[in-house]
């Protein structure tokens, strides 16, 4: 299947918005009018929708997640951006494998990832982000391997234990903190996703090193 590459981060639109204007007719606000009485006498009060809904408010959430945790106007370290990004992934429902360099990142974007879903009052989903790597025992690893196949996990940090020989079903999506050395491992790691002719959505959250920076101003 087709496999879409991206860096940054989800967008969408919600439902709300200015109606298609159709046979000459004007357009028509989302703004609903609510009728009250007075005295007797009727009066008409626009209310406007002050909170966004849906993907909206998730885009919300991730710029107010981002900033909170960015010092001096600089970015956003890459581990918060990959754990935040993983959350909004979590909350649309989208199985998604994150591939991180090093056993450490593994544990560090897991534990951001459920602070941030703390946040953003989705605790229920705590018990679906898991992590893989190596050093867990044979019967741990299996465990989660099941998990995963089944469709229990929608959201795995993981080191690239998980890039070959293991059946883990179908993915929606993968991200890779960070350049894993080689176009070859970093394709392998984005074919986790999209198979049996699905498309998959995938991402390279680059990280500070000269080689992630410069394959991000010439990824051609």
């Amino acid at each position: 299947g087709g496999t879409r590459n991206g860096i940054g981060q989800l967008s969408g639109e919600t439902a709300g918005g200015k109606e298609r204007n159709t046979a000459g007719e004007p357009e028509r606000s989302t703004e609903r009018e609510d009728s009250t009485q007075a005295t007797g006498a009727a009066a008409n009060t626009k209310v406007k929708r002050e909170e966004p809904s849906g993907k909206e408010a998730i885009k919300k959430r991730h710029k107010e997640s981002l900033s909170k945790r960015s010092e001096g106007g600089d970015r956003t370290s890459p581990i918060v951006e990959c754990a935040v990004l993983l959350s909004e992934l979590a909350l649309q429902g989208v199985r998604t494998l994150a591939f991180c360099r090093w056993r450490s990142l593994v544990e560090l974007v897991l534990v951001h990832c459920r602070q941030v879903l703390k946040q953003w009052k989705a605790e229920d989903l705590l018990s679906k982000i898991l992590s893989y790597r190596g050093g867990y025992s044979a019967e741990e690893r299996r465990r989660i391997e099941k998990k995963i196949f089944k469709g229990d996990a929608l959201a795995v940090t993981c080191t690239n234990a998980l890039e070959l020989g293991i059946d883990i079903g179908t993915l929606d999506s993968v991200m890779l903190l960070g350049f894993p050395g080689s176009v070859a491992s970093m394709l392998q790691q984005f074919g986790r996703a999209g198979r049996s002719e699905r498309e998959a959505l995938c991402f390279l959250i680059a990280q500070r090193s000269p080689v992630d920076q410069y394959l991000v101003t010439h990824a051609d």
